[in-house]
């Protein structure tokens, strides 16, 4: 078992990353074990890197924040240190949002048109044109 006593805030966010202050969550920066205790609170389990632990007890129903927002509710209850993810959390959205990835090529009518700094010669093909500046490199 691994007790990391330390202090700083900095300190906890190279581990966990807590967004907002009042998430009830934060992402794990590594692989956390069983038994590692940060800021008071012991995984309870394996948690994959990139993965979330919570950071208080989630009751079964109660609301999952991320970002100070809710991101879903807990299926079941949840201990501090806990594995948090699709095994026992859904989302709140799936009443009323369908998700579907549908891509749309790009219009080129909303595009601005190819342009450049110049003008059109008398025969109708276009110019650009050069200015020279002298200038004296020293004074005498």
């Amino acid at each position: 078992m691994n007790n990391h006593h330390m202090t700083k805030e900095t300190d906890m966010e190279t581990i966990l990353h807590r967004i907002h202050p009042i998430d009830n969550i934060a992402v794990t920066l590594r692989e956390i074990a069983p038994g590692e205790t940060w800021f008071g609170v012991t995984a309870v389990v394996c948690i994959p890197a990139g993965h979330k632990m919570a950071l208080s007890a989630i009751a079964s129903g109660d609301r999952i924040v991320k970002y100070g927002y809710p991101i879903g509710r807990a299926t079941e209850a949840i201990p501090p240190g806990g594995w948090v993810h699709s095994h026992n959390c859904r989302t709140c959205l799936e009443a009323s949002v369908r998700y579907v990835y549908e891509p749309r090529p790009a219009s080129r009518a909303a595009e601005t048109p190819d342009t450049f700094y110049g003008y059109r010669r008398g025969e109708g093909r276009a110019g650009i044109r050069t200015r020279y500046g002298l200038f004296p490199l020293w004074a005498a």
